[in-house]
């Protein structure tokens, strides 16, 4: 684990104070691998983020819950997310199968797509917010370690 990262009993506390606290949401944002980029892979950050989609499933499912990656979460260092049309990214299409509870049908398509989406907010007691939206970017658009933007330079994936 490198310097920067928490151990799993913080997580496990975390949980215990959620379930405590009773929220309308939980935000998941991302950077879930450790921050040891030199050991980074595809199978890592999949493994990591396993690791969390089965602690939120399995303790804090009741909870309305919105997941989005974070620059960290797109495998080896320097190869990461390509947006260029017809690429398709292993993690966001493994994520598409792991975290399909948490997504509604527009917003899988648009996260499938480029990584990003929004949709409405709905809370853990069931009540969706018309005028309210999770707008869930994908930093990997803006990551200076992303060499595949210079590929496309102005918003890549049409995310903003």
């Amino acid at each position: 684990m490198s310097q920067c990262d928490i151990p799993p009993s913080v997580l496990f506390k975390m949980g215990d104070k959620i379930n405590e606290l009773s929220p309308d949401a939980i935000f998941w944002t991302g950077d879930i691998t450790p921050h040891d980029m030199w050991n980074q892979s595809v199978d890592h950050v999949i493994r990591y983020s396993d690791y969390l989609t089965n602690y939120l499933n399995g303790n804090l499912a009741d909870w309305a819950t919105y997941v989005i990656d974070g620059n960290h979460d797109f495998g080896e260092l320097i190869n990461s997310m390509d947006f260029r049309e017809g690429n398709r990214d292993p993690i966001i299409d493994h994520q598409a199968i792991t975290w399909k509870q948490w997504f509604t049908e527009e917003s899988m398509a648009e996260f499938v797509q480029n990584g990003f989406y929004s949709q409405r907010f709905k809370t853990s007691d069931g009540r969706v917010h018309e005028k309210v939206r999770v707008i869930a970017i994908n930093t990997e658009a803006c990551y200076y370690y992303n060499l595949y933007l210079l590929a496309e330079m102005s918003d890549p994936g049409n995310q903003l």
